[in-house]
């Protein structure tokens, strides 16, 4: 249960979550998500509100949360966040394009997604994707693009910024490789070619540069130069920046084909696991957002792990940037074993050795044997087990009296015998508690103890 799992998770690693991203259940009907259908919203933001106060608790102060949902629930959950994160720290609404054709079962065909994007603080800072595809333009320096040197932000001119107002001068007769021409602040009879920062109705704008740093980049070697004029029309210059940045501003809609729904389906297949999991995740898509929000020591959290689509994105972002990034999955549905852990360990495989550990099991023990028991010979024996060494709920008599023995007989139904023994344990004792590592009845191995003072950091 994810809600008991993050407030064992906030005992070690409050402060500590740079990134944390939840798939969590759309509220469709058809999902996960079981509802009252007279409480729709409320049992669902309830569900929510609890999980996301203690996920908030685990972030850094420099940390984000991302969270997916639709159109169900985002209304809702946007005021949620916003009240749990605060507004100030709302950093943006992402559209993702899910699915191209769209649900053309609807009226209108509905053809995405949302990312709610959240910072812990005002230290959070999103980071700046990598191009991909490099510069089509190169000079001595290296690549880069012509970037249009007018500010063309209406709301500012030479009204309001007369010092980013002025000419700049071009030398027509001098060009270099790629078609561009030098510019100089000052006029003379080569650069004798005016130019002003107007709007394409001639009216007057500004400049995005002052002239000191026009000045210092620009002049006669226009290959090394970062200003320069390029030909807009047979009679007209227009003035242009050099831009050599490698990164930019991921954008607030997101249309790339790696990010639709079917493109984690497809991953799934190619892994040979299960292709019954409804629209996972591409990992292309946690990618992304674990470029623009994580560093490469982060710890990842996500505590609606579904297929596991994280733990594969974290672990190929680490082999491409050398990262050391760890992640915390947090899942109980049913595929959890042959799809969520099955999908981890096929991508630590790749390039890693890993270890893999279980909780040590008490009473969960016997609910596994319970449930493959295979007759009620089989119950009775569970039970008189339970009744010596496991944690029984308060109310429960420890005995196993002859007549309690004929009335479970009595029962007949074996399923309806099984959820009568279940009842009997306490949940809160499924598994061996750290604090309980020493005591005698577990019979906790000297290496097991070893192991776990070392995994919480400390000898016991």
């Amino acid at each position: 249960n994810n809600l008991l799992a993050l407030h064992t998770l906030k005992n070690q690693f409050r402060g500590q979550v740079k990134l944390i991203y939840i798939d969590p259940p759309y509220n469709t009907g058809n999902d996960s998500f079981g509802y009252n259908d007279h409480f729709n919203h409320s049992t669902w933001l309830t569900f929510m509100k609890n999980r996301l106060e203690i996920a908030r608790q685990l972030l850094s102060d420099d940390g984000f949360i991302f969270i997916s949902c639709d159109d169900n629930e985002q209304a809702y959950l946007k005021i949620l966040c916003d009240e749990i994160f605060q507004s100030d720290n709302f950093i943006s609404q992402i559209i993702v394009q899910s699915n191209k054709r769209g649900q053309t079962y609807q009226e209108i065909a509905k053809t995405h997604e949302y990312l709610l994007v959240y910072a812990k603080s005002e230290l959070s800072e999103i980071k700046e994707l990598e191009k991909t595809n490099g510069f089509s333009i190169a000079d001595d320096k290296g690549g880069y693009e012509l970037r249009e040197l007018r500010n063309r932000n209406p709301k500012f001119g030479r009204f309001n910024r007369p010092n980013l107002f002025y000419p700049i001068y071009v030398d027509p007769t001098k060009t270099d490789k790629n078609g561009l021409f030098p510019v100089s602040l000052e006029k003379s009879s080569a650069y004798n070619v005016r130019v002003l920062p107007l709007n394409s109705a001639g009216e007057e704008s500004c400049w995005r540069w002052g002239k000191d740093k026009v000045r210092a980049n620009s002049g006669e070697n226009i290959e090394t130069c970062d200003v320069v004029a390029k030909m807009k029309t047979t009679s007209e210059f227009g003035i242009y920046e050099k831009y050599r940045k490698v990164t930019y501003k991921a954008k607030s809609i997101w249309l790339e084909s790696e990010v639709i729904s079917e493109q984690g389906t497809m991953e799934l297949r190619q892994l040979g696991l299960s292709d019954e999991f409804n629209f996972p995740k591409p990992s292309y898509l946690i990618e992304k957002i674990l470029q623009i929000g994580s560093n490469e020591d982060s710890i990842i959290l996500d505590f609606c792990a579904g297929s596991g689509t994280t733990a594969q994105a974290v672990l190929e972002l680490n082999q491409q940037d050398t990262g050391k990034r760890n992640f915390i999955l947090v899942e109980q549905l049913d595929y959890v074993e042959k799809v969520t852990v099955e999908r981890a360990r096929k991508a630590l495989e790749k390039d890693n050795d890993f270890i893999y550990c279980e909780l040590m099991k008490y009473n969960e023990a016997f609910m596994e044997r319970i449930q493959a028991a295979k007759n009620s010979k089989e119950l009775l024996k569970i039970w008189r087990e339970m009744a010596e060494g496991s944690f029984l709920n308060w109310y429960v008599n420890p005995e196993v009296p002859e007549e309690a023995i004929k009335d479970f007989e009595a029962i007949g139904d074996l399923e309806k015998q099984k959820h009568l023994l279940a009842e009997l344990l306490d949940k809160n004792q499924l598994y061996v508690n750290l604090s309980e590592i020493d005591d005698a009845m577990f019979k906790v191995s000297k290496e097991d103890k070893v192991l776990n003072g070392k995994f919480y950091g400390g000898e016991l």
